[in-house]
C-alpha cells in the first residue's frame, strides 16, 4: 500500500489523534476530570505551566472534588518559631512527607515548591530589613507568606504544587491601633473551590482587633473587637475546622510578666464572633484548638506523658476531660522506643558511676 499523498506511512500503533499540545484547555481539563485520584492529578500538574494552571483552575478542583473525594494528604508542613519578639531571619523550612505507597503522591511531594525557590524568583523583593518572604500560616496546599515589616508588610498566598500566586494586599491601617504592632494570620483555604480567606489579629491596649480578606471579594472587611487581658504576646493563628485560633506566647510573655496564665482567642469563622479561653492547664502544656462536633464542637486537645486528653465545656462553661487517650497503649512501637530509651540511659549512669 502506498503512504497517504502528502505524508509518510504512519508505522503501527501510531496514535491517530493530536498531539497533547494541540488540545485546547477545555479538552485537557475533561481529560484531567477522568484521572482517578487526586494524587493523580497532582502529579499532571507538574509536568508545565500549563497543565499546571489548567489543573489548578477553580472550577476544575470543584468538579473533581465532587468526583473523587477530598484530597490526601502529601505532609506537613514545620517552621521554627522566632528566637526572640522581633526576628528579621527567615526561619527554616521543613516539609515532611506523609509516607504513601502512591507513587504519583509521592512524586507530587517531591516536586512541589515548598521552600518557595520559585516564588521567591517570580517575586524577588529587596530594600527591607527581612531577608526574605517569611512563612505566616499554611492551611489545604497553600502557603501564607509575608514580606516586609508592620505597615510596610505585604501578604502572598501561594500554591507550592501549581507554583501559582495571589497576592494580597495589608489591610488598612486605620482598622487596627497602632501601625507599629505586629499583626499575626491565619489563613483558611477552601477544597471544595480552592477560595481562601485571611484574617489578621492585633492586639493592643487590651483589645484584639481583627479583620478578614476574601480572595472571592478581594476585599478586607473588619471583624468585632474582643477584650483580653494584658500582656499578650500572639503566634500565628492556626485554623481547626470553623475556628481560627490564636494563642498566648509564653515563651515570650515571661520576660514581661511574672505571671504565666496560657490563653486563646478563637473566632468562629461562620459567626465571626470570638471566644477567650483560659488553658485549665498549666503554661507551656502543649496544646491545640478543635473542633469536633460530637463533643459540641470547641475542644481542646492536650498532651502530658504519652497521654492525649479531650478537653471540653461543661454546663458552667468550665473545661473537664471529657476523654484520655494513653498513646503508649495505642502505639505498641512508642512503648517500645521508650523502653529502649531508658535502657539507654540506665547504661549511660552506670558508665559514669565507674568512670568516676
Amino acid at each position: 500500500m502506498e503512504p497517504p499523498e502528502g505524508g509518510r506511512k504512519k508505522p503501527n500503533g501510531a496514535a491517530a489523534s493530536p498531539a497533547v499540545a494541540s488540545i485546547g484547555d477545555e479538552l485537557l481539563g475533561d481529560i484531567f476530570l477522568r484521572l482517578p485520584d487526586t494524587a493523580t492529578l497532582a502529579r499532571a500538574a507538574v509536568v508545565c505551566k500549563r497543565w499546571r494552571r489548567v489543573a489548578s483552575d477553580p472550577p476544575l478542583l470543584r468538579r473533581f472534588h465532587s468526583l473523587h473525594g477530598p484530597p490526601p494528604l502529601l505532609g506537613f508542613m514545620m517552621s521554627e518559631p522566632p528566637p526572640r519578639l522581633f526576628s528579621y531571619k527567615v526561619p527554616d523550612r521543613l516539609f515532611i512527607p506523609a509516607p504513601s505507597r502512591n507513587p504519583h503522591l509521592n512524586a507530587a511531594a517531591a516536586n512541589a515548591d515548598f521552600h518557595c525557590l520559585d516564588f521567591a524568583d517570580m517575586y524577588p523583593r529587596s530594600g527591607s530589613v527581612i531577608d526574605d518572604w517569611l512563612l505566616r500560616g499554611y492551611d489545604g496546599g497553600r502557603l501564607l507568606l509575608s514580606y516586609g515589616f508592620v505597615e510596610y508588610e505585604e501578604l502572598a498566598v501561594y500554591d507550592p504544587i501549581a507554583r501559582t500566586a495571589d497576592l494580597v494586599c495589608r489591610p488598612d491601617i486605620m482598622q487596627f491601633d497602632f501601625e507599629f504592632v505586629a499583626v499575626h494570620y491565619a489563613l483558611l483555604v477552601d477544597d471544595a473551590d480552592a477560595s481562601f480567606r485571611v484574617v489578621g489579629a492585633q492586639f493592643s491596649n487590651g483589645r484584639v482587633r481583627a479583620a478578614i480578606f476574601s480572595s472571592q471579594t478581594g476585599q478586607w472587611a473588619p471583624l468585632p473587637f474582643l477584650r483580653a487581658p494584658g500582656p499578650w504576646r500572639m503566634r500565628g493563628g492556626m485554623r481547626a475546622g470553623r475556628f481560627a485560633y490564636w494563642q498566648s506566647n509564653t515563651r515570650l510573655e515571661r520576660y514581661f510578666c511574672s505571671e504565666e496564665i496560657e490563653r486563646s482567642v478563637v473566632l468562629d469563622t461562620t459567626t465571626t464572633e470570638w471566644t477567650l479561653i483560659q488553658a485549665p492547664f498549666p503554661a507551656k502544656e502543649s496544646y491545640c484548638v478543635a473542633d469536633m462536633a460530637e463533643h459540641g464542637g470547641l475542644c481542646l486537645v492536650a498532651s502530658k506523658d504519652q497521654v492525649v486528653q479531650i478537653w471540653v465545656r461543661d454546663n458552667d462553661g468550665g473545661w473537664v476531660i471529657k476523654k484520655q487517650i494513653s498513646l503508649l497503649k495505642k502505639f505498641v512501637l512508642l512503648k517500645r522506643l521508650r523502653q529502649v530509651s531508658k535502657k539507654k540511659r540506665r547504661r549511660r549512669r552506670g558508665y559514669g558511676r565507674r568512670g568516676g
